[in-house]
């Protein structure tokens, strides 16, 4: 066994025991609180910098990197970080969707990986109409009391849970969701350029929509050209499938060349479920939108032809 390997089944056994303790500074909701917001895309998409935005932005609760080492006492880390988190100075960079700073938010995986497969024969897929609500009920309480220990609205990015959006969907019926979307060409190269600086490129990377492992055999560029394109196309059909009217659609480039816009139209959006905002404005009026092409002229050609097939298969 790998030290890695090692120290994540350590790390699992600790937090199964953490949960017992954890239950005794569980909080319960005296009024009605606001619902979460999860942002959700493709990974290279552009979630992470619209979670800086909408954190730094909106008065709300997010996980910090301890979670990712603690998530077994999500209520007691929580009621622990509360008071040492406000809003953070301006930073809008982060490595691959993490956020430097223990105290900045964080993805928080192995959180959701309580409730949600880590691996499984459809990936981190769940299949939204074979739920049984009931085996969420604790998530659902976990979510409720963190919010009311904060004393805001929550707001998460993991991009994992975009294979869970229908589910999530049903077990929080008020949740709100962002969808970035961003052109699928530039997408697939910004992975493959992050998967080939990867100490092992052939390893697959981020979200494992259904059926991945069929596609492990196929060149990488064929893996991230399918990735991408699957991973969007099951957001998009479960939000409108589940919460219909309950998400908002971003793109990327609009976000680049429009930052505060695009945050005013969130603002007005999430306003009448209760989230508060900060008086004054910290997005800057533009962010560098990067359209340069790094790959060879041969795999462009690959990934261009291979996602109009993909379009075409999906036309009626």
């Amino acid at each position: 066994m790998t030290t890695k390997k090692f120290f994540k089944k350590g790390l699992i056994k600790i937090n199964n025991g953490f949960v017992y303790i954890d239950r005794l500074f569980i909080a319960k909701a005296i009024e009605k609180i606001p619902p979460p917001l999860f942002i959700v895309g493709v990974p290279r998409s552009g979630t992470t910098l619209t979670y800086q935005m909408i954190t730094q932005q909106f008065q709300v609760g997010y996980f910090t990197a301890i979670m990712g080492y603690l998530y077994g006492m999500s209520n007691l880390i929580n009621r622990f970080t509360r008071p040492l988190l406000g809003r953070t100075a301006p930073l809008f960079k982060s490595n691959y969707g993490n956020i430097k700073g223990i105290l900045s938010p964080s993805e928080h995986a192995n959180y959701w990986f309580q409730w949600f497969p880590s691996d499984s024969d459809l990936g981190h897929y769940v299949k939204p109409d074979k739920i049984n609500l009931q085996d969420y009920e604790s998530l659902k309480r976990s979510i409720e009391s963190i919010t009311v220990i904060m004393q805001k609205p929550m707001v998460f990015k993991c991009l994992y849970l975009d294979m869970t959006v229908g589910t999530l969907a049903q077990i929080f019926p008020d949740a709100r969701f962002i969808f970035v979307r961003r052109e699928h060409f530039m997408t697939c190269q910004s992975i493959l350029l992050g998967r080939f600086k990867r100490k092992n490129p052939e390893q697959w990377w981020s979200v494992k929509p259904p059926h991945y492992k069929s596609l492990l055999s196929l060149p990488i560029w064929q893996q991230v050209t399918k990735q991408v394109f699957d991973t969007e196309k099951i957001i998009l059909r479960d939000l409108k499938q589940y919460a219909p009217e309950r998400y908002l659609e971003l793109h990327y480039e609009n976000i680049c060349q429009n930052p505060q816009q695009i945050i005013s139209d969130i603002i007005t959006w999430l306003k009448p479920v209760g989230y508060k905002t900060y008086q004054n404005m910290r997005i800057p009026q533009q962010f560098t939108l990067s359209q340069k092409i790094s790959l060879s002229e041969t795999m462009v050609s690959q990934i261009t032809e291979h996602l109009e097939m993909l379009k075409q298969q999906e036309l009626p």
